[in-house]
């Protein structure tokens, strides 16, 4: 188009209807005055074409869009996109016009992925996958979705139980997943995340972090009434045994310590003798001449009672130990 010696290169765009896209943007729009002889001119142009995207999962297998919240990709322009998989934007820039010595040349843009949230977790490494646009293209996304075997067993016995199993995932929601044969469930295709296991059934499941960054295998435990029952029993017979058994602890030179349990009157074998214990032996006991008595009388006085004397008989060639008690008196072979 010429005006006063001028002419504008907006008639460039009359090429754009004739070129093979969706569409195209004159990046330069510019006066040029003419000069004597031939004139050249260059008209650089941004060309944008739509996307698709799809998922896939561990070996190749699809992935429903309506199971992915949002995407979010990075140009090396430093512009950000973020889209849900069913409505991509209309149509991405492929391109940009740069000048160098030569005069203008297209540079490509780069899309890098920086996010796929798939209920509330995302499964992608950012910056690893990389695409370009181009006309009628279609990117192939690949997630971390990884398998996940949850087992319920017994807190105390370990035996299978339960019938159910709650998931809660990082977005708050959570799932009912129903147990199997052997009372555990293999789920497949979770998203890499961190999840909150508890167990239900007869009793009270425990919860349990769960992360899942590979195939992996969660045990689960459920406090059964089995469990309950059994704590109660054993709470009840130790409190009521307590106070019937007695124990006390039987000390050996050069040994370790040995428990026994004595019930009722019975004794079990005297210790030493305690400051409050006389000792008497044949020879202190005898006359002068060294000869053993016949046997040693032992008197005890019950508290507010009348005295009363018993005669014991040494043992042959061993002393023996008296202890004075309050009330009572005990004799018994000296260690």
């Amino acid at each position: 188009m010429m005006s006063r010696g001028k002419w504008s290169l907006a008639a460039a765009g009359i090429l754009l209807a004739s070129l093979p896209m969706l569409s195209a943007q004159p990046a330069l729009a510019a006066d040029t005055s003419p000069s004597p002889g031939v004139n050249r001119d260059q008209a650089g142009m941004v060309v944008s074409h739509p996307i698709a995207v799809r998922f896939t999962g561990p070996h190749g297998v699809p992935v429903p869009l309506s199971d992915v919240t949002r995407v979010t990709v990075d140009s090396s322009l430093g512009e950000s996109f973020t889209f849900a998989p069913g409505h991509p934007p209309p149509a991405l820039p492929a391109d940009r016009i740069v000048r160098n010595q030569s005069g203008l040349a297209p540079l490509i843009i780069r899309y890098s992925l920086r996010e796929v949230v798939i209920d509330g977790s995302n499964v992608v490494y950012g910056g690893k996958q990389n695409f370009f646009v181009h006309a009628s293209g279609v990117w192939t996304v690949d997630v971390l979705l990884f398998p996940l075997r949850i087992e319920v067993r017994d807190a105390l016995f370990g035996f299978g139980i339960g019938r159910a199993v709650r998931l809660r995932f990082p977005d708050g929601s959570t799932r009912i997943v129903k147990l199997g044969t052997g009372h555990a469930v293999t789920m497949t295709e979770l998203p890499r995340a961190t999840y909150q296991l508890a167990a239900r059934g007869a009793g009270f499941g425990l919860t349990s972090p769960t992360t899942l960054s590979k195939p992996q295998v969660a045990k689960l435990l459920l406090l059964s009434w089995v469990d309950i029952l059994a704590v109660a029993v054993f709470v009840v017979l130790f409190a009521v045994g307590l106070p019937v058994l007695g124990r006390r602890i039987i000390r050996h030179p050069g040994r370790l310590r040995l428990p026994a349990w004595q019930m009722g009157g019975s004794q079990g074998p005297p210790g030493p003798a305690p400051a409050d214990t006389a000792e008497v032996s044949e020879a202190s006991a005898g006359d002068a001449g060294g000869a053993p008595p016949p046997g040693l009388t032992v008197e005890t006085t019950p508290a507010g009672g009348t005295p009363e004397s018993r005669q014991t008989r040494l043992p042959a060639g061993r002393p023996v130990f008296v202890r004075r008690h309050s009330g009572h008196a005990r004799t018994g072979p000296a260690r």
